[in-house]
C-alpha cells in the first residue's frame, strides 16, 4: 500500500517541489482572508505571492483561518478510497486547533471504513520547520516505500530534531497576533532589534535571543546550523517573506562559513506570512538531536 503524506500550506514548501513529489504528497491550503476576500493558499499558484505581498505593502492586515473538518475528510475519504494510507503532518497544535479538526475527520472516516489506514501526527513545527519534516519524510518514503507504522514510528523519534529558526523584520504582525507585548514591539522597532525565534518542546513560538539589525541575526542563524546541523548530506531550508536578497544574502554567508550542504530556498506562504508580516527571514534542517528547548 502506498502511503500518501498530507501536510497544509503553513508547511512552506516550495511548490516546484510539492509538483515534483505529487505522487507522494498533498499540501492542503488554508484559507486566508485579504481584505474581506477569502483565498486558499496554495503556496502562489493561483494566490500570488505578489499579490499578497502588494497588499501588505499597502497596510492590509490578512487573517487566516483553520482548514475545516470538512476539507480533511474529504481528503482522507478520497485517498483511502484509492487505496492509500494517510499520514498527515500538519501545523503545531500549539499554533492551531487544525490539528483537531484532522483527527476528527479521521475518526468520520474510519466510521465508514474502519479498515482505512490514517495517522494524524502533531509535528510540534511550523513554517520552513514543518517544512524540513515534510521533506525529509516524503524522500524517506520515496527511498524505502516504509509502511504506515514504519513512518510513523520514524516520524515520532525524528521530529523534535526539527530546527527552525526565524528572524522577524516587522514587529507590528506579532504584536498584532498576540505573540509579543505591545512595548516591546515598539521598543524593537525603534532600536531595530531583532527577535530570534524557535519553536519550544509544546510547539509553542518563543523568542530565543535578540539583535540589532538583520546582518547580527544571520551570523546568529548560522552559529546555530554550525551547532546543530547533523552533517554536510542534510538538506537546509532558507524561506523569506518577499525578501530573496535576504535569503541570497544568507546563503553566500553560509558558504563562507563552509556550510555547504544542499540549500532549498523558498518564499513563505500567505498562511505563515500573515502573522509575522514580510521581511522574516528563516533557516531549518533537521539536527543531530532534539532542538533547543526553552
Amino acid at each position: 500500500m502506498q502511503i500518501k503524506i498530507v501536510t497544509d500550506s503553513s508547511s512552506d514548501l516550495p511548490l516546484s517541489y510539492v509538483k515534483e513529489r505529487s505522487e507522494h504528497l498533498e499540501v492542503l491550503g488554508m484559507p486566508v482572508t485579504v481584505s474581506g476576500q477569502e483565498y486558499i493558499d496554495d503556496l502562489g499558484e493561483s494566490f500570488s505571492h505578489s499579490f499578497f505581498y502588494e497588499e501588505m505593502a499597502k497596510g492590509t492586515m490578512p487573517k487566516t483561518s483553520q482548514i475545516n473538518v470538512v476539507t480533511f475528510y474529504e481528503c482522507f475519504e478520497r485517498l483511502t478510497k484509492e487505496g492509500n494510507g494517510v499520514l498527515y503532518l500538519g501545523l503545531s497544535s500549539g499554533l492551531s486547533g487544525t490539528y483537531n479538526n484532522a483527527v476528527i475527520a479521521k475518526s468520520m472516516v474510519l466510521e465508514e471504513n474502519p479498515n482505512a489506514q490514517i495517522a494524524i501526527l502533531d509535528s510540534l513545527a511550523a513554517s520552513i520547520g514543518l517544512g524540513i519534516l515534510v521533506y525529509t519524510v516524503v524522500e524517506k518514503n520515496v527511498k524505502e516505500n516504509l509502511n504506515l507504522e514504519e513512518l510513523v514510528k520514524y516520524v515520532e523519534g525524528e521530529k523534535l530534531k526539527a530546527n527552525h529558526w526565524f528572524v522577524v523584520d516587522d514587529l507590528l504582525h506579532l504584536k498584532n497576533g498576540g505573540r509579543i507585548p505591545a512595548t516591546t514591539a515598539y521598543v524593537g522597532t525603534v532600536l531595530s532589534v531583532k527577535p530570534l525565534l524557535s519553536m519550544n518542546h509544546k510547539g509553542k513560538l518563543e523568542t530565543f535571543g535578540k539583535v540589532r539589525g538583520k546582518t547580527r541575526a544571520c551570523k546568529y542563524i548560522i552559529s546555530k546550523i554550525s551547532e546543530h546541523l547533523e552533517d554536510s548530506e542534510e538538506t537546509v531550508i532558507i524561506g523569506h517573506a518577499n525578501t530573496p536578497e535576504d535569503a541570497a544574502y544568507l546563503v553566500q554567508e553560509l558558504k563562507k562559513a563552509k556550510v555547504n550542504n544542499p540549500v532549498m530556498l523558498t518564499c513563505l506562504s500567505a498562511t505563515i506570512a500573515s502573522h509575522v508580516g514580510p521581511g522574516m527571514l528563516a533557516v531549518a534542517f533537521m539536527g543531530k538531536q532534539m532542538r533547543e528547548n526553552k
